[in-house]
């Protein structure tokens, strides 16, 4: 579903709603999304670190199954991306 919104809108990088806001940051055939109270060029830069830490955690896998055409049934650790949001 996002892969066909993000397609369809171009290089969308945000939907604003209200209050709310939902960044996307695609990086190597994966995006990371986050929804969020307020969009702020810090998120977007933290989402940025964490989408690409993600991939570099997983990208056996991720390489793997992107080289197969084939999805990922299985779920993936997002721990080591959890500290990048937190407030330092």
């Amino acid at each position: 579903m996002f892969d066909e919104l993000i397609k369809g809108s171009g290089k969308m990088s945000q939907l604003s709603k209200e209050s709310h806001s939902v960044l996307f940051e695609p990086y190597q055939n994966i995006t990371g999304i986050l929804i969020c109270d307020y969009n702020s060029i810090d998120l977007k830069r933290k989402l940025r670190n964490a989408t690409k830490k993600f991939f570099d955690t997983h990208d056996n896998l991720l390489k793997q199954a992107n080289s197969k055409n084939i999805a990922i049934y299985t779920c993936l650790d997002i721990n080591p991306v959890i500290p990048i949001f937190k407030n330092t």
